[in-house]
């Protein structure tokens, strides 16, 4: 047949392809995943999470790197050149394929993919300037705390605390809270949002939330607040481990609820300390703490690399199915 795409649209269709079967696994799977996950230390389970609902663009990548490599491997001298005959379906490869073809096809289907890729970045990008005019604010009207030097003050009759920004996050408190904690809470509210700092949480919440634009939109949903919920257990226990004390950091988490009420407004790089479930927090913290099972990652991260490898092995496999994948969704 006659060759009616490039390998740039090619690759769409298969990045494309991949990212919806990906997340429909992933909302079949995810109720009893979310069930082991449970089981896991905080920190342990964040780390999982956000594994999970990034799944549909670096799982994607991954397919596609795979369909690629056997031509990829042959640029670089391995292998044996397996374009003899592709009269019967669409050729991949990045050596002879030409990236764009021109035919109606091709760019009716690399304008639609731009037109909905191009959709989902404004609004990703929109979500982001709004969070950095946020912060540009409220940077210009804090000031550096007297009382701790870690935090600044916004001067705000509001009651609120949070930490803002990706790269180098910032932590804010409004002086209407600091007014009305004691010394105790305001340790804790430091250790707490330091650990967000430190864990860059402001940057795992957004990519966590732009690329799970991918999945249906329950399970999305579910997904971000048991995210969200892991992130403050985990900044909870740093807190208790640092105090020694998890009753006096579940009592902090009630007083500021209390007091704050619900961040369910926070920005689109903030990690807010009132921003998840309470009533779960205050749960974990009255629990001992969960062991840590760094056996856990050993196992996963070998899982991971003998599917890597098996899916390397079988790359000519993963090659041939997209050409014929490819010549059947485009007739």
């Amino acid at each position: 047949m006659t060759l009616e795409i490039g390998l740039i649209v090619a690759s769409l269709l298969i990045f494309s392809s991949a990212a919806l079967i990906v997340a429909a696994v992933c909302a079949v799977l995810y109720p009893s995943v979310s069930g082991w996950l449970d089981r896991l230390p905080p920190a342990t389970r964040a780390n999982f999470l956000f594994t999970w609902v990034t799944a549909p663009v670096w799982l994607s990548i991954v397919l596609l790197l795979l369909v690629l490599s056997p031509s990829i491997a042959h640029s670089f001298g391995f292998g044996i050149d397996h374009c003899h005959d592709h009269d019967e379906h669409i050729h991949l490869c990045v050596i002879h394929t030409p990236w764009v073809v021109g035919s109606t096809v091709e760019w009716v289907v690399l304008g639609g993919l731009v037109a909905l890729v191009s959709i989902w970045f404004v609004v990703a990008g929109a979500r982001l300037e709004s969070a950095r005019g946020k912060l540009r604010m409220l940077l210009s009207l804090s000031r550096p705390s007297t009382v701790t030097g870690a935090m600044r003050v916004v001067p705000s009759h509001r009651q609120f605390v949070f930490t803002a920004g990706m790269l180098r996050p910032q932590i804010f408190l409004s002086g209407a809270l600091l007014d009305a904690i004691d010394s105790n809470e305001l340790a804790t509210v430091v250790a707490h949002e330091h650990a967000h700092r430190h864990r860059k949480d402001g940057l795992r919440l957004f990519v966590a939330d732009l690329f799970g634009g991918l999945h249906l939109p329950p399970i999305r949903r579910r997904m971000s607040a048991h995210l969200r919920l892991a992130v403050e257990q985990a900044c909870d226990e740093v807190a208790a481990e640092q105090s020694g004390d998890r009753l006096q950091v579940a009592e902090t988490i009630l007083h500021l609820t209390r007091l704050v009420g619900s961040s369910s407004h926070i920005g689109a790089t903030e990690a807010a300390f009132t921003g998840s479930d309470a009533v779960s927090r205050i749960e974990c913290l009255l629990r001992p703490p969960i062991p840590q099972r760094p056996a856990v990652y050993v196992w996963v991260n070998a899982f991971a690399a003998g599917l890597l490898v098996v899916g390397l092995v079988s790359s000519d496999w993963w090659h041939h199915g997209a050409e014929t994948f490819l010549g059947y969704l485009i007739g």
